[in-house]
């Protein structure tokens, strides 16, 4: 492995693009992707749209739970064999966009004849796919995580602050993906990572 400055990073600036569970990266690669960037993509494979401001205080958080290691023996060798726990993992963002049609997306919600957004707090799974970008802004290099296929709920109701940008907070349970490739055993993926290569080198 090559030793290189290239790939280290600070998440300076970023912004999460939302399109339908399962859509592709769209014709002409990542590159398209940037923080000021409001859609990408059109047609066929999909229209992605930039949610907005997103906090500077909380940034998107990852969470993997479960995936605890079991080693187990045969008769002649006690560590033959390592075996791992189902892993489930999540995704939280907080939002600092305010207006009525971030709030009906995080909260699943419904805009009324006044303007107001009413929900339950009976939480539905709303499907989506996630762009989760980051940029440093010393070197404008760009990384991001695609989520193909993500169950989305709120996770509380909005916090409030006299010293920094009220927050709603959504909450993503990743989910398998059809639309991306099968690791070496088999198994179905969720997650893909873009080094800052890739948006560089994607057509």
């Amino acid at each position: 492995m090559a030793f290189e400055d290239r790939g280290v990073g600070l998440a300076a600036l970023g912004a999460v693009f939302i399109a339908d569970a399962e859509s592709a990266i769209p014709t002409g690669g990542v590159k398209q992707f940037d923080v000021g960037t409001a859609t990408v993509g059109e047609g066929s494979t999909g229209r992605w749209t930039n949610i907005g401001h997103l906090s500077a205080e909380t940034l998107p958080e990852f969470n993997l739970e479960g995936g605890d290691a079991t080693t187990r023996a045969t008769w002649s060798n006690p560590q033959f064999r390592t075996t791992y726990d189902q892993v489930t993992g999540t995704v939280t963002l907080n939002s600092v966009q305010g207006d009525r049609q971030t709030l009906s997306l995080f909260f699943n919600g419904k805009i009324d004849t006044d303007g107001g957004v009413a929900f339950s707090l009976q939480k539905s799974e709303q499907k989506k796919a996630l762009f989760i970008l980051w940029k440093d802004s010393n070197t404008n290099e760009r990384f991001a995580v695609y989520l193909p296929n993500t169950s989305l709920s709120f996770n509380s109701l909005p916090t409030l602050s006299n010293d920094n940008f009220v927050e709603y907070q959504v909450q993503g349970n990743i989910l398998t993906s059809s639309s991306l490739p099968k690791d070496d055993n088999g198994r179905a993926t969720g997650v893909k990572i873009y080094d800052a290569e890739a948006f560089d080198d994607s057509e």
